[in-house]
């Protein structure tokens, strides 16, 4: 509830519940704003002070005027930069989610294409600024008396970075001055007559001026060019695979790019002849040939990154627009061994402790497989951190040195997945041993089950050591030896460079950052050889640089608050789908995404709500962590809840929040629950709680307003913690964009839709089937429902009753009991007296409890009011009366009538 607080009649201050209703507050006294537990109400953090008699709210700072015995009327909430949309669909409505995930995925792609361009340029314009600088200071003294046509476009390309221009119109100009500085080198003033012809043109040694500058600006441009054609190649890989195939997001990028649609062509698509190296191989011009040594410096990076123990680079690179950008961390995701493993491991558990009646011989492959499930949960997460690979890798056994004073060596056991893989190889050896002993008792049955189980962990560890293979390829790490061998030469600021770039590669980088460092890690090998630093450690710095160029590829694109993206979750329990997005005021989110389903209008039925309101904005975003990587959730992250076997397995909302484990918040010793044999119930995350419940209450409302005013909008935490009490870990392909819809329920195509009345009916997940009916049918009638009355009177009534009894009958019948306290003679029927049959039996249950002095009889383990009372309580106040009565010393004598004196006393 909130909460204000209210000075009564007396002037003493309460504190007392507002009544939230749909569209007014009520309050029956003057109240100033504060929580239970504020003493004074805070008027800093709003623009204009809150006097007595307002409130504001504390989430969405909307100020609504107190009047004494009248409603609270809301005012406009200020206008922010952010909107939220809010989705409410049954979980077989596929139609309207997949376009819905569709828009999103077309304006993050969108939005992440433009980041990488901004970014590619920024890089281009802190390259070229420098050079232009120099050109200008160099060149700009010998321009005395060139021709004008050849001033005017040197200025030109000059200014062409303030001004913004584009890679391709730096590259047209630098190509005719090219050309303007070949005429000068051999135009020049026509001599008179009678006079030799000069030995050199005029301006030539400006030509050689300029050709040398334009060689060293020309392979920039091309840099920033190819980066531009990469990062609009690889736009058609930032969405999810489960995306991409459907037809809507074909329909959803076309409209989110425009004409801008046709530069989306995958790199191996890109012809050579586009390349601006093949252009300038036929030039005379040496100094302006200089991008045919850049590309191969690009293409050699990969090279190296795919084949990291090879020494020397290829001598024969393959062409940009041939590049393979899979790389050792991104084939571990996508073609990752033993996924089979776990269910193998328990299978063969499960069958040897069935054919051994107990696990005395089963030689822990359960355990194992458990251990396989959390080093490939770990391995197979889209780009996990190689911090993370490392640790699941984890180390071997190793013995030290005996410590001072000892003389057995410490041993330090493995870890991770090299203790997986001792724990199966000593799995195979015991199941081996134990299969020759049955074999040598004759056991072949047993026998047979340990070979199997042994022949069960040799696969297992064949897997697991390509897994392993594959794991240490994705977490190592270029130039490990370079730190200790510069910081011996003592090149401390390259050292402290190359352990920073390094630990980036550690980390989780973005695709910016990886591009950002690449130059500097390039520079940084120029330096070392300028410095003659060995050439092996400048050769180790190279193959550093590759992977940073490598990894970028497959990093996930950082997006700022300010681009135009989308995010936001997604939370389903089976039967409700609830989509919460998050957006631009002014974006991609109310253009392009609600556009494509939107609201109802009035008296409009659709198979979904949409909670939406242009006047509720925020001001700030709540759910940009989770468009972090767009190749694994589009910006959108998913979320299936499962109350496990403790709250009810896979359950629908409604019947998780009924179960009473999950209200559970005490100590079960303190109930004492642990001294009658019942097990505790699980412990429940104050968090997760919080957050299912408020889940519950964003199902139930049905205007955006009324989400906002409540703070209906669970945080990046809120939801974490969700997924890890009340969620399952993995998601399928129907919790994710819907289950596929089955061809008979699809409409049918325009032309086959016969002539005649029809009736369309929406079914729950979303699709209209139409049933035609026949002209001599009228719409009040039922054919199909007749016909079903017609079979019921032929087959007759049915016994519902006999079949639940069958339904409802234990698999088990139960033990029998001795039921020894029923027999009694003198069987008398009637209630409420000392012979009725009931009290009988109460009293053998007593005198068997009275005499049995080691056990204590209740009716309840759990309250001891359930207790046994092993005395006939009536029995003893009977005998405790008589008793009274008979130490009296009068007998008692009873008058039916007493005469009072009419004469006054005094």
């Amino acid at each position: 509830s909130s909460w204000v607080r209210a000075r009564g009649e007396d002037g003493q201050v309460l504190l007392a519940p507002v009544q939230v209703a749909r569209n007014a507050i009520h309050v029956n006294q003057a109240v100033v704003p504060c929580t239970p537990t504020q003493e004074t109400y805070d008027t800093d953090r709003y623009e204009k002070p809150c006097p007595p008699g307002h409130l504001i709210d504390s989430h969405t700072s909307m100020q609504v005027k107190v009047s004494l015995l009248h409603q609270i009327k809301r005012l406009e909430p200020k206008q922010g930069d952010f909107q939220r949309a809010v989705y409410r669909m049954p979980y077989g409505e596929w139609g309207t989610l997949r376009k819905v995930l569709a828009g999103v995925t077309a304006v993050n792609v969108r939005a992440a294409s433009k980041a990488l361009l901004d970014s590619a340029e920024g890089r281009a314009r802190s390259r070229l600024e420098p050079l232009m600088q120099a050109g200008r200071e160099s060149i700009s003294p010998q321009l005395e008396g060139v021709p004008e046509e050849f001033r005017q476009g040197l200025e030109h390309l000059w200014g062409m970075v303030e001004a913004g221009s584009s890679a391709d119109e730096m590259e047209v100009a630098i190509r005719q001055l090219g050309e303007m500085c070949a005429e000068l080198k051999t135009a020049g003033p026509k001599p008179a007559e009678g006079e030799e012809e000069p030995a050199g043109a005029p301006h030539s040694a400006v030509a050689e001026s300029m050709e040398a500058w334009l060689g060293q600006l020309l392979p920039e441009v091309g840099v920033w060019s190819r980066e531009i054609r990469l990062a609009y190649s690889d736009t058609l890989t930032l969405a999810p695979d489960h995306i991409r195939e459907l037809p809507e997001y074909d329909t959803a990028l076309r409209a989110a790019f425009g004409e801008e649609i046709d530069k989306l062509v995958p790199m191996s698509d890109v012809a050579e002849s586009e390349d601006p190296a093949a252009e300038c191989e036929g030039q005379s011009e040496p100094d302006l040939d200089t991008t045919v040594a850049v590309e191969p410096e690009l293409e050699q990076t990969v090279l190296i990154q795919r084949n990291p123990d090879q020494d020397q680079v290829a001598s024969e690179p393959a062409t940009l627009a041939k590049l393979d950008p899979r790389t050792p961390r991104t084939l571990l995701f996508s073609e990752p061994v033993g996924a089979q493993l776990p269910r193998m491991l328990r299978a063969s558990a499960e069958a040897a402790v069935e054919a051994f009646k107990s696990n005395k011989e089963e030689v822990g492959l359960a355990v194992l497989a458990d251990g396989v499930e959390e080093v490939r949960n770990v391995a197979t997460q889209h780009a996990v951190s190689r911090k993370l690979l490392t640790q699941a890798l984890g180390t071997e056994r190793a013995e030290g040195e005996p410590a001072a004073g000892e003389t057995e060596s410490s041993v330090v056991e493995p870890t991770g997945l090299c203790a997986v893989i001792a724990g199966l190889q000593a799995a195979a050896t015991r199941a081996g041993e134990l299969k020759d002993q049955k074999e040598a008792a004759a056991n072949f049955d047993h026998a047979d089950q340990h070979l199997q189980q042994e022949n069960a962990a040799k696969a297992a560890l064949e897997e697991l050591y390509t897994l392993q293979r594959q794991m240490q390829a994705a977490a190592h790490i270029e130039a490990g030896e370079v730190g200790s061998r510069l910081e011996e030469k003592g090149h401390e600021e390259e050292l402290g460079v190359v352990r920073r770039l390094r630990e980036l590669l550690n980390e989780v980088p973005s695709r910016q950052q990886l591009q950002d460092a690449y130059p500097e890690c390039q520079n940084l090998a120029k330096g070392l050889r300028a410095k003659e630093v060995e050439e092996q450690i400048c050769v180790e710095v190279d193959k550093l640089a590759a992977q940073l160029l490598s990894d970028s590829r497959s990093a996930p694109v950082v997006l700022e608050d300010g681009c135009d993206f989308v995010s936001g979750f997604q939370v389903t329990d089976g039967e409700v789908r609830i989509l919460m997005l998050e957006g631009l005021h002014k974006g991609g989110l109310p253009d392009e995404v609600i556009s494509v389903a939107r609201k109802a209008q009035a008296g409009e039925d659709l198979p979904y709500l949409l909670m939406f309101n242009n006047k509720v904005s925020f001001k700030t975003r709540m759910y940009a962590p989770f468009a972090f990587d767009l190749r694994n959730n589009s910006g959108i992250e998913k979320f299936r809840l499962n109350g496990g076997d403790a709250f009810g397995g896979v359950a629908s909302l409604g019947q998780l929040l009924l179960s009473k484990s999950l209200y559970y918040r005490g100590d079960p010793k303190v109930q004492g629950r642990l001294k009658f044999g019942m097990p505790p119930p699980v412990h429940v995350d104050l968090q997760a709680y919080q957050t299912l419940n408020l889940i519950a209450e964003l199902n139930r409302q049905s205007r955006m307003w009324d989400v906002s005013t409540l703070s209906l909008f669970p945080t990046v935490s809120d939801m974490a913690a969700l997924r890890a009490h009340f969620g399952l870990q993995e998601i399928s392909l129907a919790d994710s964009i819907g289950p596929d819809p089955s061809p008979a329920l699809l409409p049918p195509a325009a032309e086959l839709l016969p002539q005649g009345r029809r009736r369309s009916v929406v079914l729950a997940d979303g699709t209209i089937k139409t049933e035609y009916i026949p002209e001599s049918v009228s719409w009040h009638k039922n054919p199909k429902f007749e016909a079903s009355l017609a079979a019921r009177k032929e087959a007759g009534n049915t016994n519902f009753l006999a079949a639940n009894m069958l339904a409802v009958e234990p698999t088990n019948p139960p033990t029998p009991k001795d039921k020894w306290w029923l027999t009694a003679e003198n069987v008398y029927p009637y209630s409420g007296q000392k012979l009725q049959y009931t009290e009988l039996q109460k009293e053998r249950i007593r005198q068997k409890a009275a005499s049995d002095k080691d056990h204590h009889y209740t009716y309840s383990l759990t309250y001891l009011s359930g207790s046994l009372c092993p005395v006939n309580q009536e029995e003893i106040a009977q005998a405790q009366a008589a008793l009274s009565k008979s130490l009296c010393i009068t007998e008692t004598v009873s008058y039916t009538h007493l005469t009072l004196p009419t004469k006054r006393i005094v």
